[in-house]
This record gives structure tokens, C-alpha cells and sequence, in this order.
């Protein structure tokens, strides 16, 4: 039996949060652990290639219709923030924003989901 594989893009609003969290880590903490937190965001985003709902996410219905949530904390991997995703119908995951996990998600959603 093959399992299914999901494409997974991330926005352009998401591509700007990865930027800046990146740049924040890098200022802060240096190259290293930039590269280290890259690779923790990266394993989140695996997870989501694998199932819509990998262990951890949760379904963010109260927000806006279909859309879940996952921390990128994972696999013995610290991290202080969570993808906002959903599916969009055509089987593809769109990670809509990467925002800091004590961020209010709904204040944070592009205006076209809300």
C-alpha cells in the first residue's frame, strides 16, 4: 500500500515570518543555532508531508474553518513557535503563517481567511 505524500508551500507571509525568525535566532543567538532552529522548523514541516494531522496539531475550527495548527517543537527539538496551515482542496498543505506559539493566532490570520 503507498501512502500518500502531501506537497506542502508556505505563503508569501509565511516565507516572511520564516525569514524573520531565522534573522531574529541568528542576531541573538548566532549562525549555529540558526541552522539548528531552521532544521526544527524543517522536521514540522516533514511531518506535514507524511498526514494533515501529524501528533500535535490541532484543529483551529474556532478561527477560521479548516485550518489546524502545529507546534514545530518535536522529536526531543525545542521551539517556540507553530505552523497555521490547511488544506487547499486540491490535496496541497498551504502553511499560512509561522507565528510565535504565545502570538494571538486569530489577530495574526491574512485578512482574506478571516
Amino acid at each position: 500500500m503507498t501512502r500518500r505524500r502531501y506537497a506542502v508551500t508556505l505563503s508569501g507571509e509565511a516565507e516572511r515570518d520564516l525569514d524573520n525568525i531565522l534573522l531574529w535566532t541568528r542576531e541573538r543567538f548566532g549562525e549555529r543555532q540558526a541552522e539548528i532552529y531552521a532544521a526544527t522548523l524543517q522536521a514540522a514541516v516533514e511531518a506535514l508531508t507524511k498526514t494533515l494531522t501529524p501528533p500535535g496539531a490541532k484543529e483551529q475550527s474556532e478561527i477560521a474553518p479548516g485550518y489546524y495548527s502545529l507546534h514545530v517543537a518535536r522529536s526531543r527539538r525545542r521551539g517556540r513557535h507553530l505552523l497555521l496551515y490547511r488544506e487547499d482542496g486540491e490535496g496541497e498543505i498551504v502553511i499560512v503563517r509561522i507565528l510565535y506559539d504565545g502570538m494571538d493566532i486569530a489577530r495574526h490570520l491574512p485578512s482574506n481567511d478571516k
